[in-house]
């Protein structure tokens, strides 16, 4: 079935998009300007030229189309996790040690606890989220309190600023949860709308307008790489039948359960989708014509067995159309040419699979090349169905 990226994972790829080659950047110039101080050049200030080229690394894997961004971005919070220890611990040390102007590095650090923070909602859970920014501010603050009763090296200056930074710290993290908060619930609401805007209530299945989109999506993709996609389109069997003769309650219990039938057969990124009424399409990326084939008799037999809560175990069948793109072919094309097949199976003896290949001629109201299936009647004529 097709993937669905939340507003949110859309939301965080803007973001890191901009930010992370910017981050990356910063932390190796931060680390090479620092190794230039003599009085500084330790191991120390290979910490932050290592994070930055993590940083980078983790901004390209993130611009790969498909890549999960959730495994990517809880791998760098805990890179720069460490590297923000790393850097507290050396600040300390250094404050603890020498005094004076080396309380600024620890000052420092604290200032880019915001970022981490933020950081943190954004990879994980709220509420693990929320455990983590407080745990940094209370390791940061048990820190500084520790630099104001054992060592004498910190000033008056120094001290007051020091205070004031782990203010600043609280508070931002009490806006950042509201931020997180605010717009998390917003764009949820968002995706619930999306999402209920794309499935059609009765199956649970993505309607027409969610299909549209898809089959031009996956169109453009096997375009461009020259792949093979199939489309099939299939008609419940008199199913007007099944309505007027046990009630249109038994009809939704029919429609309800196609998903149920087929669902098992269908491969993770076939999309099955309502297409209208009786009417379902798939769209089956990287299948010719004659494995499309081969998956609609699979799915039809399947559909003929299955048990749809009709009176007296009555089984229902479908008619299938089979269609393989052609190159540079419109979605609409393709559709008008599957559902041709569908309507020869249809006029075939219903319960069946007919075929529609591509030919060179363009489509106008209907197949016309030598290679189209047993065409039946117009979609547009009454037919029973």
């Amino acid at each position: 079935m097709e993937s669905f990226e939340s507003g949110l994972a859309k939301l965080k790829r803007t973001i890191y998009a901009s930010v992370l080659p910017i981050a990356g950047i910063g932390a190796i110039a931060v680390g090479l300007t620092g190794a230039r101080e003599a009085e500084r050049a330790t191991a120390v200030w290979l910490v932050p030229i290592v994070l930055g080229v993590v940083i980078l690394l983790a901004w390209a894997a993130l611009l790969r189309p498909g890549s999960e961004v959730l495994r990517i971005e809880r791998r760098l919070l805990i890179a720069t996790g460490a590297a923000y220890l790393i850097a507290l611990g050396t600040a300390v040390t250094s404050a603890w040690t020498v005094g004076g102007d080396e309380v600024t590095s620890l000052i420092r650090v604290g200032l880019w606890t915001p970022v981490l923070v933020a950081f943190a909602f954004l990879a994980c859970p709220v509420s693990v989220a929320r455990w983590l920014a407080w745990t940094v501010w209370t390791t940061f603050t048990s820190v500084v309190a520790a630099m104001f009763v054992f060592s004498g090296q910190v000033d008056a200056a120094s001290a007051t600023t020091l205070l004031e930074t782990v203010v600043v710290q609280a508070v931002a993290i009490v806006m950042i949860q509201g931020i997180v908060y605010v717009a998390s619930t917003a764009i949820d609401r968002g995706d619930r709308l999306a999402a209920q805007a794309n499935v059609d209530p009765l199956t649970g299945l993505p309607n027409r307008r969610a299909a549209e989109e898809h089959l031009s999506r996956e169109l453009v993709r096997a375009e461009r790489y020259g792949r093979p996609l199939s489309l099939i389109w299939f008609d419940l069997d008199r199913f007007k039948e099944v309505n007027d003769v046990y009630g249109h309650e038994a009809g939704d219990r029919v429609l309800a359960r196609v998903g149920d039938a087929l669902r098992s057969d269908l491969r993770e990124h076939d999309q099955l989708a309502r297409w209208g009424g009786e009417e379902f399409v798939i769209v089956l990326p990287e299948q010719g014509l004659t494995d499309a084939v081969r998956t609609a008799e699979r799915l039809r037999a399947r559909l003929a067995d299955h048990e749809m809560g009709l009176p007296d175990g009555i089984r229902v069948t479908a008619s299938f159309g089979v269609a393989e793109r052609a190159e540079e072919e419109a979605p609409r094309d393709l559709l008008r040419r599957a559902d041709t097949a569908m309507y020869a199976a249809k006029h075939a003896g219903r319960d069946r699979v007919e075929a529609h290949r591509p030919t060179a001629v363009p489509m106008a109201d209907g197949p016309t090349g030598p290679g189209s299936a047993q065409v039946g009647p117009s979609p547009n004529a009454p037919q029973e169905r």
